[in-house]
């Protein structure tokens, strides 16, 4: 059995033993399910997001809490020394150092263990299935927990809740990316705009965050990619330094059954998802619930993206983000007054941008898929020669794609039959090329990136001053857009006549990818960049 250190020992026997007896229990109170969320990592960590657990000192004796300790769910006994210290040295409410005559348990095996450590310091240690304050202090924290606010105010819930289903409708985060930003200018209920940004494309958490300023979402966009933003806790501060309010979709199991209830009641006529608001701020913490003017001013701005979402739906297709103005008034507010709605374009770059210096440092492109000495070749090839290549090639790779077009952007890679194949069994182990795009650098013009099935990002060229001016390459990158996708061949034979210039023969594996933005590409990096802080 471990035993407290001599010092330890030194130390508490010093502290004043009163003829007082406390009760102590492990138990655990159920918490209600929150969405907490930073667009890229949840803040309440996995092993919190069940039950939590807690352990409880009581003085019976007089009839007061000195201390209640957070544990993890699977933690060991030791964790009851630890929590019974703090309540001897350390109480919670100012109370003095106390060192107690007795303690009761209601836990057998909690008992002996506790009895044998605690024999130097002259502290009994018997055992009571009935605790009675700790039962007490345990169902004051149920009432507590229990006591579940509406989410909004109920004379203005139906408006609201008709405005979310419209949006849900329209669903713009399927179209648009979580760092394009749409400005709602409202002035009114004291906000003078509203920076909305979109959360659903990279397949996490479905929702809208309403932030206050731009330069509040600016900073926070900054601090999820900044270096020295290394684990949870920095990721947590900078998500509370956000000024904000959000409506994040939960599913139906993670939703309490009395606030499905009330949303029913109030107008919301979905199952399987409900949407959750709360608001942030860096001064006044964090609630899950809105005050009648947060929740008017929310419910025009969704009034109005919605009208705006289904005039130009169509101007976001193919990944386009365009400047677009409009102005509309909201129907679902009392004495409603115009509301102008405008696409941030160059500050949706700007944010975009914020992930590009850094990309090498943090690790988030990789080096070294193509092998060294590899020749690289943008071309077209037409659709007869592709069809004849896909059918005899070794290895294939296809989206079912029809090839009708005359012509089709190639990526050809040519390297020796050794490389190749070995390049072939790499990329296999990672589910294969999926996709190809080009994103600008700080340090460069443009690196070519491949992204794998496995979620890998490769740089596979850099392309410099002289081939942005080039009419060839602007070309073939446009025509990989229209198309929204292209052709990656890889191929043995780097002598003779067959050097950029493979026969059908030599090629040894055929790929069709998607091809992918900037923006895109951005997005998936601050993705990447979120999983590595996990």
């Amino acid at each position: 059995m471990v035993r407290l250190k001599p010092g330890t020992v030194r130390r508490l026997q010093q502290i004043k033993q009163s003829p007082v007896v406390w009760e102590g229990a492990r138990c655990g109170i159920p918490l209600n399910p929150r969405r907490l969320v930073t667009n890229v990592v949840p803040i309440i960590p996995s092993s919190l997001a069940e039950d939590v657990e807690y352990i409880i000192w009581a003085d019976a004796t007089n009839g007061i809490v000195r201390s209640v300790f957070l544990v993890e769910p699977h933690s060991g006994m030791e964790v009851f020394v630890r929590s019974l210290l703090q309540a001897i040295e350390y109480p919670q409410g100012n109370l003095p150092p106390l060192r107690p005559q007795k303690i009761i348990l209601n836990n057998r095996q909690t008992q002996f263990y506790l009895r044998g450590i605690l024999q130097e310091l002259e502290i009994t240690v018997e055992f009571a299935e009935c605790l009675p304050l700790v039962e007490e202090i345990i169902n004051s924290l149920k009432e507590q927990n229990a006591n579940i606010l509406p989410p909004i105010p109920t004379e203005l819930a139906p408006p609201l809740y008709t405005q979310v289903l419209y949006l849900w409708e329209e669903k713009p985060w399927n179209y648009l990316y979580d760092h394009q930003v749409v400005e709602v200018a409202i002035d009114r209920w004291d906000v003078q705009s509203f920076y909305v940004t979109f959360m659903g494309k990279l397949g996490l958490e479905i929702g809208l965050i309403f932030y206050h300023s731009l330069e509040n979402l600016k900073q926070f966009r900054l601090n999820t990619v900044r270096e020295e933003m290394g684990g949870m806790a920095e990721m947590a501060d900078a998500f509370m330094q956000q000024d904000c309010i959000f409506m994040i979709f939960n599913r139906d199991d993670e939703m309490e059954p009395e606030i499905k209830h009330f949303m029913h009641n109030f107008g919301w006529s979905l199952t399987d998802y409900y949407p959750h608001f709360g608001v942030l701020h860096p001064l006044e913490g964090d609630r899950e619930f809105l005050y009648a003017e947060e929740t008017l001013a929310i419910t025009a701005t969704l009034d109005v993206l919605v009208q705006f979402f289904r005039q130009y739906k169509k101007q976001f297709r193919h990944d386009k983000f365009p400047p677009l103005t409009a102005t509309y008034t909201p129907s679902s507010v009392a004495d409603p007054t115009p509301i102008t709605i405008k696409t941030l374009v160059a500050e949706s770059e700007e944010i975009v941008s914020f992930v590009a210096p850094d990309l090498e440092e943090n690790n988030l492109i990789e080096e070294g898929l193509l092998p060294r000495g590899s020749l690289l070749r943008l071309t077209f090839f037409d659709s007869g020669l592709l069809e004849i290549i896909r059918n005899i090639v070794p290895y294939a790779v296809t989206k079912d794609w029809r090839l009708r077009d005359k012509e089709y952007p190639v990526l050809l890679v040519q390297n020796t039959r050794p490389e190749i194949t070995l390049l072939i069994n790499t990329l296999q182990k990672q589910e294969d090329l999926q996709k190809l795009g080009f994103m600008p650098l700080e340090s460069r013009e443009e690196v070519g990136l491949f992204i794998t099935g496995s979620g890998n990002i490769y740089g596979f060229e850099e392309f410099g001053r002289e081939w942005q001016g080039h009419p060839a390459f602007k070309h073939w990158k446009q025509v990989c857009q229209n198309n929204e996708g292209c052709i990656v061949l890889l191929a043995m034979g780097l002598k003779g006549k067959s050097k950029g210039n493979p026969r059908p023969s030599h090629i040894l594996a055929y790929y069709e990818v998607d091809y992918i933005g900037a923006e895109d590409l951005a997005a998936q990096i601050l993705h990447r960049r979120g999983k590595k802080l996990l």
